[in-house]
């Protein structure tokens, strides 16, 4: 998989060897129309905009209405 990934992935080979490292099978999720935020929000920020989130350990689906939260505190 790494071959695949390796120009896209934003880690290290070291980070993804680390993280498959016991393994015999890899699956990712390809994901595209990503926007980048002007600048970072804190998980402080986020638990005060959106409370009872916690981070997610894969990936989120935000909400419309939670989007444009975020959206509006950043721009």
């Amino acid at each position: 998989m790494w071959q695949l990934v390796k120009n896209i992935a934003g880690i290290s080979y070291k980070q993804y060897g680390y993280y498959f490292e016991r393994v015999s099978t890899a699956y990712g999720i390809y994901i595209k129309n990503v926007q980048k935020l002007i600048s970072p929000l804190d998980l402080t920020t986020i638990n005060i905009l959106l409370p009872g989130f916690s981070p997610p350990q894969g990936y989120l689906y935000l909400s419309g209405e939670e989007t444009k939260t975020i959206l509006q505190t950043i721009e």
